[in-house]
């Protein structure tokens, strides 16, 4: 992460939003999170925030392969791509028997 990504996210990270729902979860054995009114990046921002503070696994959810890719890209360039993984999804389609969405 280049220096002043990495000043902005350190910043946001210590926003008080994002410590109370670190301490929210902290302790907490498996939970469900669900935050609205984010607009750009800022679901990664949080998702970074909470993964690098609590030190565990996460798994998100998005509603399609394009949202996916924005957010893993995000991702990675804030916590590294090697903490990163992408599962595509691996249904057929309706009526394009032939093709596997991979």
């Amino acid at each position: 992460m280049d220096q002043g990504l990495t000043e902005v996210f350190e910043r946001f990270a210590a926003a008080s939003d994002v410590q109370r729902l670190v301490q929210t979860t902290e302790g907490a054995g498996s939970i469900e999170i669900g935050v609205s009114g984010l607009s750009g990046s800022m679901d990664s921002m949080v998702c970074a925030a909470l993964f690098k503070k609590l030190e565990r696994p996460a798994l998100i959810v998005k509603r399609d392969k394009e949202e996916a890719a924005y957010f893993l890209n995000d991702m990675e360039a804030l916590i590294g791509k090697k903490d990163v993984l992408f599962f595509p999804a691996s249904y057929r389609r309706p009526y394009e028997i032939e093709q596997t969405d991979n």
